[in-house]
């Protein structure tokens, strides 16, 4: 579950640095395999391609790291393809993927208001050092 308050501060983010990729922190709880996302925390693009990719600044994410309490997952956006992993996401993948429990990536819609994102787990139960990307289904909550 995204609290509406998160998906409106991603989105709005997004649409603030187009044409290059956001990318931040989300933080909630996670019970009896329930995430809520309450919290979501944009992070600088250090990419030397912002264009095309996205590299969380490394201080703010060791900060973020360093209190692990909290930390569900990261989101990042596809400014101009649709919000599906890409090989470079599935490349990065085992650098988060012990960390986070939830990868969501964000596309401007064709409206040029509302965004368009989907939620994957993060699933390392078949091969801990290779995790994998399963779509989830993603419920907006007040």
């Amino acid at each position: 579950m995204l609290n509406y308050t998160c998906l409106r501060m991603i989105a709005e983010h997004l649409f603030l640095h187009l044409p290059m990729e956001i990318c931040g922190v989300l933080r909630g709880t996670s019970q009896a395999g329930r995430i809520h996302i309450i919290e979501f925390i944009p992070i600088l693009n250090t990419s030397s391609e912002p264009f095309h990719h996205f590299t969380l600044q490394p201080e703010e994410w060791i900060r973020q790291c360093l209190n692990p309490q909290g930390l569900i997952g990261i989101v990042h956006s596809h400014p101009r393809t649709p919000p599906i992993p890409s090989s470079e996401d599935l490349n990065q993948l085992p650098m988060f993927g012990q960390l986070i429990q939830t990868y969501f990536i964000a596309s401007p819609a064709p409206d040029g208001v509302s965004i368009h994102m989907n939620a994957y787990r993060v699933d390392t139960s078949e091969n801990p050092p290779s995790p994998i990307l399963r779509q989830s289904a993603l419920q907006i909550t007040n």
